[in-house]
C-alpha cells in the first residue's frame, strides 16, 4: 500500500473524512501535515480519529498490529469511561433526591448535577488523551516512521 509523505486537506476529501475531523485538521495544522512522530502526537492532542488515519494508511497485516497495541488503552479509555459514567449517574441521582426539609431547591440540582458532569468530563478526557496518545505512537511504529 503506498502511503502520503504528508497527509492534506484534498487527501482528507478524497478519503471522506468526516467534517468535524476535518474542521480540526485545518486547525492544527492548517492544509497540510506531514506525517511525522511529533505531528502524529500533535493530531493526538487535538482530537483527531487516528484510528480512522490508521484504516486508510495501514496494510491489513499491520492494522492488525496497530491494533493490538492499541487495545490496552482502549480497554483502559472504557473502564474509565464506564466507571465516570456511573459515578456521574450516581451523583446525578443524589441530587435529584429533594428533601423539602433540607430546602432542596432547583438550584441545587443543576449546581450538583453541574459538577458531576465536569467529573464526567474530566475523567474521561484524561482517558482518552492517554488512548490517543497510545494511538499516535502505535500508528508511527507501523508507518514506520523514524523516532524524533
Amino acid at each position: 500500500m503506498r502511503r502520503p509523505r504528508a497527509i492534506t486537506v484534498r487527501w482528507l476529501k478524497r478519503h471522506d473524512a468526516c467534517e468535524d475531523q476535518f474542521e480540526k485538521f485545518r486547525q492544527t495544522f492548517g492544509d497540510r501535515a506531514e506525517l511525522t512522530r511529533g505531528n502524529a502526537l500533535l493530531a493526538a492532542s487535538a482530537g483527531l480519529d487516528l484510528d480512522w488515519l490508521a484504516s486508510r494508511l495501514l496494510s491489513v497485516a499491520s492494522l492488525l498490529v496497530y491494533e493490538e497495541a492499541v487495545d490496552p488503552a482502549w480497554q483502559a479509555f472504557r473502564d474509565a469511561k464506564y466507571a465516570a459514567w456511573r459515578a456521574y449517574e450516581e451523583a446525578r441521582h443524589r441530587a435529584c433526591r429533594w428533601d423539602d426539609q433540607a430546602n432542596a431547591s432547583r438550584e441545587a440540582y443543576v449546581k450538583d448535577e453541574t459538577a458531576a458532569w465536569r467529573v464526567y468530563q474530566e475523567a474521561t478526557a484524561a482517558a482518552r488523551r492517554a488512548f490517543n496518545e497510545v494511538a499516535a505512537i502505535a500508528l508511527c511504529d507501523q508507518l514506520g516512521l523514524p523516532k524524533e
